[in-house]
Parts: structure tokens; C-alpha cells; sequence
């Protein structure tokens, strides 16, 4: 069998990370970070398009090197932990992905944004030029406050509220979720609610799926989400269904909370668990 051909769509960032009791470190981050790693364990060919501005550090650590966009910044989180929960400010944003980015065709496309930089009619390409289309709510519905801490919209105030067809999957954690007409939503394209220990809900027309999780110890939650995203498009392009897909995923979420930051997989784990699945 030919090696899938497979994408993803969104930006690299710089992550500014506060620790309880004030010690600050820098790091990496963005989606298609977390899900390049997850892919390069696997020996998979793939294709980042993600932009970043001259300001990015970074560079030896991604395998995929970004578009820089003259005179921008990189996309800047700060995540702030000594308060208890935590609270995510955005510094600075990167200018968005443009249709002419976006290259083709392609079997899937994990549309992966971090913050609007994937506009509706970037969105609209991806679908042209894609078999599956995978995204991540959180992307879609991030705003800002005046403090410019990250907030929520509802889904349906946004310019994606009409784009739902050109989904195969959009996948929420249940935060997320919360902003979601789900209803609506499931009969146009198939939801996936991650909810961490718990497993996953993949909601669609014709019913409800409970995906149970795999035994993880958590050390590090971030980018759990996003190595979910990794495992569910890699089981799409190698032609399993979406509750086959999800199990995947699920196995590589618990892999990437065993680990802080962006996670070292080891491929023969994830391929045995591939074929088990």
C-alpha cells in the first residue's frame, strides 16, 4: 500500500509557561507541533503548513520548517498556572493562512488552528483539496478579552457555523463542547468529544459511540489533544472508520500525557498498537 498522503494546517507558536511559585520556561507549541512529532514516529511522510514570524526559535526542533512572514511575529501564548486554573493570554499572532498556502491534493487534512489563522476560505480550499477534513474547535472559537486573555464564542456566531458540511469530523474537548449547537451540528458531520481519562464521544446522525481511553500516567496534558488529532487522521488515511480511528487516537492522547512538553513516541509502540487496533 502507498504511503498516505496526509497534511496539517496551523501555526507553530511560542509557549511562555508560568509555574506555580513564579519560575518561568519557553517552549514550543502549536498543534501542528504536537502532531508532526506523533507523525514522525511513525516514519510518515507528511505536510506542515504553518507560518511564523523572523522573531521564531525554534527552528532545530521542527522537521517541517514554517512560511516566515517578513516583519511578523510568531504566534506568542503565555499560560499562566500559579493562580490554580490556568489562564491563557495571547501576546502576539502571526498573520493568517491564505487558499494559496494551501497546496494539493491531499487524503487528509487536519485543520489545526491555534487562533484564526484559518480563515473560512482557507477553510473552503482544505476541502477542496482534501479527501477528510479533520478540525479542531478551538481554533475556530478562541477570541480575546481587553486583558487579552483567551476566551470562548459560541460556534454559531462564527463564519464557520456554515462551513459544518465540509467536515468529516470536528473534534471539542468537553469545554469546547459547551459552545457547540450539537444538535445541529451531528447532522451535517460527525463530532468527537474528547474528555481525557474518560475516552471519547464520536456524535453523529445516525447515533452515539462511547470510545473507552488506554491507562496513562499524567504528567502532562497539553498537546494531548492534538497527538488525538495525529492518531485519529493516521488511522483515516491508512482506510480504518471512524470508531477504529478514534480508538488510535485515544492511544496516542494517553501516550502524550506520559510526558512533558512535545512528546518522544516510540514507533514500534504506536505501529503494534496500530495493527491490535
Amino acid at each position: 500500500m502507498a504511503a498516505p498522503t496526509i497534511r496539517v494546517v496551523g501555526h507553530y507558536c511560542h509557549d511562555t509557561l508560568i509555574h506555580p511559585g513564579g519560575k518561568v520556561t519557553q517552549a514550543l507549541g502549536g498543534s501542528s507541533s504536537y502532531i508532526s512529532s506523533v507523525w514522525n514516529a511513525l516514519k510518515l511522510e507528511h505536510e506542515v503548513i504553518a507560518k511564523v514570524g523572523g522573531d521564531f526559535l525554534y527552528d532545530e526542533q521542527v522537521s517541517h520548517p514554517a512560511l516566515v512572514v517578513s516583519g511578523a511575529k510568531t504566534t506568542h501564548f503565555e499560560a499562566d498556572f500559579t493562580q490554580g486554573e490556568r489562564i491563557l493570554r495571547l501576546l502576539a499572532a502571526c498573520p493568517p493562512i491564505t487558499p494559496a498556502d494551501i497546496s494539493g491534493p491531499t487524503t487528509v487534512t487536519l485543520a489545526c488552528g491555534i487562533h484564526n489563522e484559518i480563515q473560512p476560505e482557507t477553510l473552503d480550499k482544505i476541502a477542496q483539496t482534501s479527501r477528510f477534513v479533520l478540525c479542531d474547535t478551538q481554533g475556530f472559537i478562541r477570541s480575546t478579552d481587553h486583558q487579552r486573555r483567551i476566551t470562548h464564542r459560541r460556534f454559531d456566531e462564527t463564519p464557520f457555523a456554515g462551513k459544518l458540511g465540509r467536515m468529516t469530523l470536528l473534534k471539542a474537548s468537553e469545554v469546547e463542547a459547551r459552545e457547540l449547537d450539537l444538535d445541529a451540528a451531528r447532522q451535517v458531520t460527525t463530532i468527537a468529544i474528547t474528555r481525557g481519562s474518560q475516552g471519547c464521544t464520536l456524535i453523529a446522525p445516525h447515533g452515539e459511540i462511547e470510545i473507552a481511553s488506554f491507562d496513562a500516567e499524567e504528567i502532562d496534558v497539553t498537546g494531548a489533544g492534538d497527538c488525538w488529532m495525529a492518531g485519529f487522521g493516521y488511522g483515516m488515511a491508512l482506510g480504518m472508520g471512524t470508531a477504529q480511528s478514534a480508538r488510535l487516537a485515544n492511544f496516542c492522547g494517553a501516550l502524550a500525557v506520559g510526558q512533558i512538553g512535545i512528546p518522544i513516541l516510540n514507533p514500534e509502540v504506536l505501529n503494534r498498537a496500530i495493527r491490535a487496533i
